[in-house]
């Protein structure tokens, strides 16, 4: 059981408080790239955290139970989906299964600090109607964790395309791709119509164009 810190349990016991509590939720769709992420608060108004935006949105939360064997029982989450939104951040990421959901609960009074209470879970299923978008969530399975941690891939390129509206804000994300220019997007290949060479990037091409093509070789990152 998480335990609250001395100035949330105070918060918390007074009969009449004058901090409102926050539910936040994290929801990361594409499980491969944790830049890309959606943020929603259970508010009438945007809630700012940390320097990040959630979004006034509508959602459901199941009771969350904890107990003294272990177990980690599933969670639900219900968001609207009325103007299919969230429906349309899953699609691409084949609705988002395994990928990441953080739940947290903030203070209005500390909205700087640390969470109250904090959970991160994995998308176990999801289904959407034309109200809800339902996320069955459970603890991460370790039998779902890549292995090895990564691969030697001839002819993809495994960085971060650095678009310049990353390089615009110097975005730490783009920096191993480290292409300076104007062009809006890449094909992450070497020798494609929009890859890394017609960039004159291929210095940094994140592939490894000298693996044997008639087999396959996969090493662990260390």
């Amino acid at each position: 059981m998480q335990s609250l810190s001395l100035a949330s349990a105070l918060q918390k016991h007074q009969v009449a408080g004058t901090a409102p509590w926050f539910v936040l939720l994290d929801i990361y769709p594409n499980k491969d790239d944790l830049s890309v992420v959606l943020r929603v608060a259970r508010n009438t108004d945007d809630v700012i955290w940390q320097g990040n935006t959630y979004v006034a949105f509508n959602f459901d939360i199941q009771s969350i139970e904890e107990n003294s064997n272990g177990q980690l029982p599933n969670v639900t989450i219900q968001v609207s989906n009325v103007n299919r939104a969230v429906q349309g951040q899953l699609e691409p990421y084949s609705g988002g299964i395994g990928a990441k959901v953080v739940l947290t609960v903030v203070q209005s009074a500390d909205l700087t600090g640390d969470p109250v209470q904090q959970f991160t879970w994995t998308i176990l299923e999801a289904n959407a109607t034309d109200q809800w978008v339902t996320f069955t969530l459970g603890a991460p399975n370790p039998l779902r964790r890549a292995f090895p941690n990564g691969q030697y891939v001839k002819g993809h390129c495994m960085w971060r395309y650095n678009t310049p509206a990353m390089q615009s804000v110097a975005d730490p994300a783009g920096s191993q791709c480290g292409y300076l220019g104007a062009l809006p997007t890449c094909d992450l290949t070497l020798d494609g119509s929009n890859g890394c060479r017609f960039h004159a990037n291929q210095a940094r091409f994140g592939g490894f164009p000298g693996i044997d093509a008639q087999g396959f070789r996969a090493a662990s990152v260390v």
